[in-house]
């Protein structure tokens, strides 16, 4: 996904949830996590990032549908779920939705 999106966007990555807490400063826009990853999951991650004053956009990565999600994920506060596999066009679409979320200064989900 990184290559996919490093020709659009400057890209961070991070392969553990602990990685991507120290990646993450002001400067990010949108965050892409994966539900299941090493250290800290997903959720986790998105539990920090509630905790801070920085509101980016952050989608959620699964292999499960929206539909089979509890209420607590969505009580965190996702602004974007995806579901694995997904296409270079479908996670362009998705950031692009993302930043110009971002950029237009909407309210943010908390």
């Amino acid at each position: 996904m990184a290559v996919w999106l490093s020709d659009h966007y400057q890209v961070r990555t991070a392969y553990t949830g602990h990685e991507a807490l120290r990646e993450f400063d002001p400067t990010v826009d949108v965050v892409l996590l994966d539900r299941h990853m090493p250290g800290l999951s997903g959720e986790r991650v998105m539990e920090e990032l509630n905790e801070t004053d920085v509101t980016p956009r952050v989608a959620l990565l699964t292999a499960t549908c929206a539909d089979d999600l509890g209420p607590e994920l969505e009580e965190l506060g996702f602004d974007e779920h995806l579901t694995k596999p997904i296409s270079r066009d479908e996670l362009l679409e998705a950031v692009s939705a993302l930043v110009s979320a971002s950029s237009a200064s909407e309210p943010a989900r908390r």
